[in-house]
């Protein structure tokens, strides 16, 4: 088991980039968190956003809700989510601000994928809609879980925060989340305490 681990070791070494490499350091040999965060911060714009391909399947340097998605699953991999840090701020401030939330999903393609290289599934077409929760759930349920408290951005996650108890268990929510990164995000929305979010306030039926 050494000998492979040890394999894994020098490949890492050798091809990974600096993020993965401080990922994997973090992980298996004690490394900090500090580091990840330093070198994720690279990926981030001043919009708030995430691009420059953290998302390796898509080379577009501009903000998307699907590379600032990456990012909040490694900050959840660290298990890091102080609201006030700056790198968190700025994830905050550009999924209430960004032009891809229609007030009910944040989209996963937008159209200037097409114009750098990505795999095919990143390319915008004029027939691509966006209306399932990937990754909207999860964006949901990070917000819940580090964002301001009576934020206009905490209105669409609240709803979703309570449509959990509605939609989870019937067969509606199998017939509208068949993809396995919005079930992922769903699950994630699902395991927050309740009582660590009060909906007052908030849109949405209760």
């Amino acid at each position: 088991m050494k000998e492979v681990y040890l394999k894994a070791r020098g490949f890492i070494y050798r091809n990974a980039r600096p993020l993965d490499l401080a990922r994997f350091r973090f992980h298996f040999e004690a490394g900090k968190k500090e580091d990840v965060l330093s070198v994720l911060s690279y990926y981030q714009n001043a919009d708030g956003g995430f691009g420059h391909a953290l998302e390796p399947d898509a080379w577009n340097p501009a903000s998307s809700p699907i590379q600032t998605w990456a990012a909040t699953e490694i900050l959840r991999e660290i298990e890091f989510f102080d609201g006030g840090c700056s790198l968190i701020k700025g994830i905050l401030d550009y999924l209430e601000n960004t032009p891809y939330f229609d007030g009910h999903f944040w989209a996963n393609i937008i159209p200037s994928n097409n114009l750098h290289p990505h795999a095919p599934w990143w390319r915008k077409g004029e027939d691509a809609p966006h209306d399932d929760y990937n990754p909207t759930a999860a964006l949901a349920g990070f917000i819940l879980r580090c964002g301001r408290k009576g934020a206009r951005s905490m209105c669409e996650p609240g709803r979703l925060y309570r449509m959990r108890f509605l939609t989870f268990f019937p067969g509606a929510f199998w017939k509208t989340c068949t993809r396995r990164h919005a079930i992922y995000g769903w699950r994630n929305i699902w395991k927050l305490p309740e009582k660590a979010f009060p909906t007052s306030g908030l849109s949405g039926k209760k």
